[in-house]
C-alpha cells in the first residue's frame, strides 16, 4: 500500500509541471479472464462460465430447479437452496416436458408458471365475480314442511308454427323434507315421493 500511495504522489507532482511532457502507462488489469476466451481455457472451466447467467427484471421460473434435479441431477450452489430442492424433489413429477405435483391417490397436478399463475387466478376472479353477480339476481325461495307446492314439469313441445314453449305445472305436492341446499323432497296425494327438487322449480299452492 506505501508503494502504491508514493507512486501516485511522484504521479501528481510530476503533473503539476505542465510545460513537460508527460508519457503516463495506463496498464488494465483483469481480476478474471474475459468470458469468450473461453477456448483457452479447460473444458470444465469453459462450462462454468457458461453456466453463468445474468437476469434484469425477469422474475426467474420456480419450476426450473426442480426440472434441473429432476432431468439432469443438477442443484444450486447455495447450500440452503440443495437441500430445500432435494426435501422437495420427492413429491414431484417431470414427464413429457412437463412438471407435474403429485397428490392423492393417482391425481397428477400440472405445475403453473408465475405468468400461467396469474392468469387462472385472474380468470377464477372473473368467473367468481360473475356467479356472484348471478347469485344477486337469483330470487331465493324458502318453504316448510307441509306447504302445498307446485312443481314445473318438462315444457311441452308441439309441432306448431309460431307456439310458445310454455312449463306446466305438477301437483299438488306436500313438503316432506327441507334440506339446506335450498331443495325439498315432495309427496303426491298417493304417496309417490318426487324430488328433491331444487326451490326454483317449485311454487307455492293455494286450493
Amino acid at each position: 500500500m506505501n508503494k502504491q500511495a508514493d507512486i501516485l504522489a511522484g504521479l501528481a507532482s510530476s503533473l503539476s509541471y505542465p510545460g513537460a511532457e508527460i508519457i503516463v502507462p495506463v496498464c488494465e488489469k483483469w481480476v478474471m479472464p474475459p468470458l469468450f476466451e473461453a477456448q483457452e481455457h479447460e473444458e470444465g472451466e469453459r462450462e462454468e462460465s457458461m453456466a453463468i447467467t445474468i437476469t434484469s427484471g425477469v422474475l426467474a421460473d420456480w419450476r426450473q430447479p426442480l426440472i434441473d434435479y429432476l432431468q439432469h441431477g443438477r442443484l444450486p450452489k447455495d447450500l440452503q437452496k440443495r437441500i430445500e430442492i432435494r426435501r422437495r424433489a420427492p413429491r414431484f413429477l417431470y414427464f413429457s416436458g412437463t412438471l407435474f405435483r403429485k397428490s392423492f391417490g393417482i391425481i397428477l397436478l400440472r405445475c403453473l408458471s408465475n405468468a400461467e399463475a396469474t392468469q387462472a387466478m385472474n380468470e377464477a376472479h372473473s368467473v367468481s365475480r360473475i356467479s356472484n353477480s348471478y347469485n344477486k339476481k337469483l330470487r331465493q325461495h324458502y318453504y316448510q314442511l307441509g306447504d302445498m307446492m307446485l312443481a314445473v314439469k318438462q315444457p311441452i313441445y308441439t309441432l306448431r308454427k309460431n307456439v310458445k314453449i310454455v312449463p306446466k305445472w305438477d301437483g299438488p305436492y306436500v313438503v316432506q323434507e327441507v334440506y339446506t341446499i335450498g331443495s325439498y323432497l315432495l309427496v303426491d296425494q298417493e304417496g309417490l315421493k318426487v324430488g328433491p327438487i331444487n326451490g326454483c322449480y317449485l311454487k307455492k299452492y293455494y286450493p
